[in-house]
This record gives C-alpha cells, structure tokens and sequence, in this order.
C-alpha cells in the first residue's frame, strides 16, 4: 500500500513539474509505454533470480567457495559484453526487436534453473541459466 501511494505522489509531482524525470507523454505512448512495462517486469523476474541463485546453489551445494570468484568474473563479463552489445544493437535495429529477445532469452534461463538438482554442476546446469 506504501508503494502505490508513492507511486501516486511521484505522479503528480511529475505532472506538474516544470522538467520532470520521466514525462507522462512518454507513458502515455502506446509502444514506448508497452516496452517501458516489458523492460521493468523482465528486470523484476531478473532482480529475483540474481537474488535467489546464489541461495539455491549454497543450500544445495552446487556452488563451492572456489567457484564464487568465477561467477563473479561471468557476472562482469555478462553485464559488460550486454552494455557493449546494447549500445551497438539499439542503434542497428531499435528496441522493438531487443525487447521481446531479451525477455525470451530471460525467460529460457529462468526454466534452465528449474531443472537443478542438488546434484547438478555449476557450468553445465547454473551458468547456461544465468547468462
């Protein structure tokens, strides 16, 4: 409830501010709005499964304490080669191509983490997930 009355308020202060931060026009937009929706719910279901793998694979012992520096380093990899990857590709193509892809690839890796087990190994069933 908090939330939304927060969310209520940023509103109506942006609607009458004079330079908003996020202009309601660009809401408003059919596709920009519609794309806006897609990015934030595909970064909630990614936000979840950052937080809750590395949880997983220490109860289940997948992830030993060796690993963690590797996983950090796929981590920063990951995040560096999508910044560089994003930048080219939206310029080349636009978002309308960039957005579904991304949630797709989002939603593969999502039903990969389903398929572990305590006994599974950490490159060939966690990291092709995570990626």
């Amino acid at each position: 409830m908090i939330g939304v009355g927060l969310l209520v308020a940023f509103v109506r202060w942006q609607q009458r501010s004079k330079n908003p931060l996020l202009p309601i026009r660009l809401l408003i937009n059919r596709v920009r709005g519609g794309s806006l929706v897609a990015l934030f719910l595909t970064s909630i279901g990614s936000l979840a499964s950052r937080s809750s793998s590395p949880i997983t694979c220490r109860d289940t012992r997948i992830l030993s304490t060796s690993h963690r520096c590797r996983v950090l380093a796929a981590r920063a990899a990951i995040a560096l080669s999508a910044f560089i990857a994003s930048a080219r590709l939206l310029g080349v193509s636009g978002p309308r191509p960039l957005v579904p892809t991304g949630m797709l690839l989002s939603m593969m890796g999502m039903v990969l983490f389903t398929k572990l087990t305590p006994n599974a190994d950490y490159f060939s069933n966690v990291l092709p997930g995570s990626s």
